[in-house]
């Protein structure tokens, strides 16, 4: 039950929390545990800033197939 009361605890300060430096931190840690190597941990880092600043374009998936079909 220790592990449960520390997930409560963690997802109420994370949902709170507007320290950046703590939550990059975080999510470096995070990150390390899915068994990146680093080449992989700087592709997704770099991933990560061009979502969060909104450069990243999206196609839902009709969009995706009219595309696709119009080049046949």
């Amino acid at each position: 039950m220790e592990s449960e009361a520390i997930k409560l605890d963690l997802i109420h300060w994370l949902s709170e929390t507007n320290d950046l430096d703590a939550l990059k931190k975080i999510q470096k840690i995070r990150h390390s545990s899915l068994g990146l190597s680093p080449e992989q941990e700087a592709i997704l880092e770099q991933r990560m800033e061009k979502y969060e600043s909104g450069l990243m374009k999206f196609s839902s998936w009709d969009d995706v197939k009219k595309r696709v079909t119009a080049r046949k």
